[in-house]
This record gives structure tokens, C-alpha cells and sequence, in this order.
């Protein structure tokens, strides 16, 4: 379904389609090419987990893109999912990641159109960046509310121009 739907809470409008249609979403990050030492990512760290965990990396010549798609039997808890959320962006950070971020893992878009509003409405649900940037807030109990313009714009701004590169596949 992804983030088309405002009115129902969030756990019940995201899903991973490519999963049976079960609960889920996808964590990115962004980083300078070949910074990532975090490998995949620990899933124990959230309740009733399915499937995810494995680090696919997308390797740009200048910038790559981790991509963590996860699947729930039904989603955790909002205080336990804030927690996991917790740990995972700190990870993320420690691990080499400059920019990251929560989305719907229906529409991705990659740089150089990454972060602008007209390419990557309505996918992106919470953001961070390394220097404490933090925007956006999923809240699986209450209807989505993807990140607005202003929001994508400061994202894009705390990628230090990882975000407005042109994207040179080199995996």
C-alpha cells in the first residue's frame, strides 16, 4: 500500500508488497563511497521480525546507498519500535552513514534526485543525519505523514552533496 493512505494508522497503511503484503519498511543510508563498516544490519534489535537484516548496497563512484528492507508478523509496540529506531539510526551513524532515513520501500529515488520533493513525494516517513539533524517522526499509531518539502530540503543539505550528485553505478 506505502504511504498513499493519511487517514488509517500507520501500521495498518505500511507494507512491504514485495512480501506478501506483510507490515514492513525500508531504512536507508547514505555515505561517501566505500565508508560503510556496519555490514547488516542486526535485526534482533526489533520485536516479531520476519524477514530483513541483509545490507543491500547500492555502490556509486562517488556515494553509495545502504538499503534495509524489513518485514514484521505485525509491527512492534510504538515504545519498543521507538527504541529499535534508536539503535538502529546510532548504528547507522557509528557505521559510516551520513544521512538516513525511513521509508515506505515502494519508491526509491536516488541521487541526484534524492531528497527533492517532486521526485521522492510521499516515500520518506523520518530522517536523521550524523550532526543531529532530525526531521519527521513515524509514529505507527498515528496516520503517516511523510516528510514535507522543507523537511526533504534539510535532509539534503546534512548529505554534505552526497544527495545532489550524479549517480555512477559501479556495483
Amino acid at each position: 500500500m506505502g504511504c498513499g493512505s493519511v487517514t488509517i494508522k500507520a501500521r495498518l497503511a505500511l507494507t512491504q508488497d514485495f512480501s506478501g503484503d506483510r507490515p514492513g519498511v525500508t531504512f536507508y543510508s547514505i555515505q561517501p563511497a566505500g565508508a560503510w563498516t556496519g555490514g547488516d544490519l542486526d535485526v534482533s534489535v526489533f520485536e516479531n521480525v520476519v524477514k530483513g537484516g541483509k545490507t543491500y548496497l547500492m555502490a556509486g563512484r562517488l556515494q553509495d546507498v545502504n538499503v534495509w528492507d524489513i518485514t514484521f508478523g505485525e509491527f512492534p509496540s510504538n515504545d519498543s519500535w521507538r527504541r529499535s529506531v534508536e539503535l538502529v539510526f546510532g548504528w547507522i551513524f557509528r557505521s559510516g552513514g551520513v544521512v538516513a532515513w525511513i521509508a515506505d520501500g515502494i519508491g526509491y529515488t536516488g541521487p541526484p534526485d534524492l531528497f527533492v520533493a517532486e521526485k521522492t513525494a510521499e516515500v520518506i516517513l523520518e530522517g536523521r543525519s550524523a550532526d543531529g539533524l532530525r526531521v519527521g517522526l513515524l509514529d505507527l499509531d498515528e496516520p503517516l505523514k511523510p516528510l514535507n518539502k522543507t523537511e526533504l530540503g534539510q535532509l539534503r543539505l546534512a548529505a554534505r552533496g552526497l544527495a545532489d550528485t550524479e549517480w555512477v553505478d559501479v556495483s
